[in-house]
């Protein structure tokens, strides 16, 4: 039986949502360091970096915002921690999407709560496709 592996081009937006969902909690909970990046505290990545571990070639870090979309929505919903919030530009700390957070200091609030938690991420089950898809993307106003 051959190994499926994720695609690099052609998938839906939910089925990166769930990919990137399995990165970021593995991420997080081991407090996985970004190279690129290194004044980001332990578990916080760069767009640059989410891309270079998902495969994707360089400029492809504009398109991750709706599967990011989809995480806050899934976590929202069941009232867990936006996993999504330790994706973060290099530059700022901050993520690229203004609107996804009220302020600066929400989102580094909710960053703190993902990555000092020992929420055990590793132990939950990804979301499915599917699971993403029903709840639909997160669209600012």
């Amino acid at each position: 039986m051959a190994l499926r592996q994720f695609e690099t081009s052609g998938e839906s937006q939910a089925s990166r949502a769930r990919w990137i969902w399995q990165i970021l909690s593995g991420y997080v909970a081991f407090g996985g360091r970004d190279p690129y990046a290194d004044h980001l505290p332990p578990g916080v990545m760069s767009y640059r970096y989410l891309r270079e571990i998902m495969g994707y070639e360089p400029g492809a870090e504009k398109t991750l915002g709706g599967p990011l979309g989809y995480i806050k929505r899934y976590c929202e919903t069941n009232d867990l921690p936006l996993l999504n919030c330790v994706v973060v530009r290099k530059d700022s700390g901050i993520a690229g999407w203004e609107d996804m957070f009220q302020s600066q200091e929400a989102h580094l609030r909710e960053q703190k709560r993902v990555t000092d938690l020992s929420y055990g991420w590793v132990n939950m089950r990804a979301p499915t496709t599917s699971e993403f898809r029903k709840l639909g993307a997160f669209n600012p106003e």
